[in-house]
């Protein structure tokens, strides 16, 4: 019992200095970037062509090619197609998956894996044989929609 009372005064004491003790706070804004990103590949990669042959006494043709389209933000895919320099018929092309040339669109983070067939059409007896390919070009652009 005798000791109790220098202990009371020693925690009194060390609590009474404790108090005087500053603090201090201080905040930091946290943000997160996310760039825009997006790509458009044909399957077969650098070897991609198309390769159209009109047989013999025929007047149309058509080849297609894989590509795989991806974004992280809604986005379409435009293609663009430049027929070979002064090559005969008509020129077109589509996307397989909708059957038109019309934009396809998707939401991101949802790939577009599809098709594109071009297509040449009206070759007439008129039309000499040879091999075009002089410019020829199938483009797709990714943008945002």
């Amino acid at each position: 019992m005798r000791y109790l009372l220098p202990i009371a005064l020693l925690a009194l004491s060390c609590s009474a200095f404790a108090a005087d003790v500053p603090t201090a706070t201080d905040n930091a804004t946290v943000s997160l970037t996310i760039d825009e990103y997006c790509e458009v590949n044909w399957d077969a990669g650098a070897s991609a062509a198309f390769s159209l042959t009109v047989s013999g006494g025929g007047d149309t043709a058509s080849d297609s090619e894989d590509f795989l389209a991806k974004a992280n933000f809604a986005y379409k895919v435009v293609g663009t197609l430049t027929k070979p320099t002064d090559a005969p018929g008509d020129w077109a092309f589509k996307f397989v998956s909708s059957g038109t040339a019309a934009n396809l669109t998707a939401n991101a983070g949802t790939d577009i894996d599809d098709s594109v067939m071009v297509t040449v059409s009206n070759i007439g007896l008129d039309d000499s044989n040879g091999t075009w390919s002089a410019a020829g070009d199938m483009q797709l652009d990714v943008s945002a929609q």
